[in-house]
């Protein structure tokens, strides 16, 4: 897998890495340069873009509408199967 590192660039080129790394050897790196004036991911405002943009997704409409003893992996499943089922009534 291919890490991914947060850095930042001076004008004069210096990059300086945000977080630590650990190579083996000598390797090679493809850098994106990103707007400055974007928000960095996770920030509140940047989160607030993303939610503007997609809108935001509540598992069903209560804790009520699910069978009791649910992990959260098995409520999306069944959320997903309930989705499903819904789109597909009329196909009969």
């Amino acid at each position: 897998m291919l890490p991914t590192i947060e850095a930042e660039i001076d004008v004069n080129g210096d990059v300086r890495l945000l977080e630590p790394i650990t190579i083996k050897r000598k390797s090679r790196a493809i850098i994106t340069i990103l707007d400055s004036e974007a928000e960095k991911p996770g920030v509140a405002n940047g989160s607030r873009g993303i939610r503007e943009k997609f809108g935001t997704w509540e598992p069903g409409d209560a804790a009520s509408d699910y069978p009791p003893g649910l992990d959260h992996n098995q409520r999306i499943d069944f959320d997903l199967a309930r989705s499903y089922a819904r789109d597909h009534e009329d196909e009969d």
